[in-house]
């Protein structure tokens, strides 16, 4: 697989949200040709229309000798239905990869499906911006972000990097290299527990007609992932659900602790509580602003 971007052809499959703007960062990338997958037609005429694409269609099958590279944007249900409906006419050499939020035994499953010479790359990246569908893509959406990559025993090193340096041309900061399970249990923490909080905090009993007077860059800032692609989350936390129920417990126990102080009224604890808190976002804010370009190893 060649770095040189304007000598392959992209197939996205699923151009919402996230497929739009893997179309449109593409495109500013200099890939060669752009080819787009949808069951929805306005969705293409849109892509089209803005040139994110060269050419849609609602199937995809006349893509498949075409795409150097498959983009996955779709439920991994959905997905794997379709690559095991088209397995067999995969062309030796192409590489398939994916953006799901949750791996578990996906990536080995599928690559079983694949021919000989067919590889199956699982990633996942940390981009993603409010609402859903192709009309809030956004190219930059990955600028400055992470990208997982989350290989199985078959595949290359040559694609893996190549993975990586796709992420980088993308404008991501990172791409870090990990097996299924450390990438569904930490993703459990960064991504799954935060949406759910910001769906419990505006469904709180105390949202009303007119706080928006009472709200600020906090508030907004907690809750901007409420507004969510309700199905597509729903089926992320189900399949994550028993790491999930674990996170969601280790959150109560610490608000628990929380509560306490102020029913202490210990403030001693309280500040020490807060003052950990903020040496680990710092921390945390040193080593996603460090440095160029890296490729960790988990």
């Amino acid at each position: 697989m060649t770095g040189d971007f304007s000598k392959l052809n992209f197939c996205i499959v699923g151009m919402g949200l996230i497929g739009g703007s893997y179309a449109r960062a593409l495109r500013n990338i200099g890939a060669g040709k752009i080819l787009g997958v949808d069951v929805r037609q306005d969705a293409l005429d849109a892509a089209l229309a803005e040139g994110c694409i060269d050419e849609g269609d609602t199937e995809g099958d006349r893509f498949l000798p075409r795409a150097d590279v498959f983009i996955f944007c779709l439920y991994a249900p959905v997905m794997k239905a379709w690559i095991t409906e088209r397995a067999s006419r995969f062309l030796p050499g192409t590489l398939l990869t994916d953006t799901a939020g949750i791996k578990g035994h996906m990536p080995e499953e599928i690559q079983q499906l694949l021919p000989a010479g067919v590889e199956f790359l699982a990633g996942h990246p940390m981009a993603g911006r409010e609402g859903q569908g192709f009309e809030k893509s956004d190219g930059t959406i990955f600028r400055g972000a992470g990208y997982i990559i989350v290989p199985h025993s078959r595949n290359t090193a040559g694609n893996i990097s190549w993975l990586a340096c796709l992420a980088r041309a993308l404008g991501c900061r990172r791409a870090a290299v990990t097996d299924a399970a450390s990438h569904d249990r930490l993703i459990a923490y960064t991504s799954d527990l935060p949406h759910i909080l910001a769906a419990v905090l505006m469904n709180s009993g105390t949202f009303r007609e007119g706080l928006s007077s009472f709200t600020a860059g906090s508030f907004h800032d907690m809750t901007r992932i409420a507004d969510m692609n309700s199905a597509l989350w729903t089926e992320l936390l189900m399949e994550n659900r028993d790491i999930l129920s674990g996170e969601i417990c280790a959150f109560q126990n610490r608000l628990e602790t929380l509560k306490q102080m102020l029913e202490r009224c210990d403030k001693k604890q309280m500040k020490a509580f807060f003052e950990e808190a903020s040496e680990r976002k710092r921390a945390l804010n040193h080593e996603e602003n460090s440095g160029q370009f890296k490729k960790i190893f988990l």
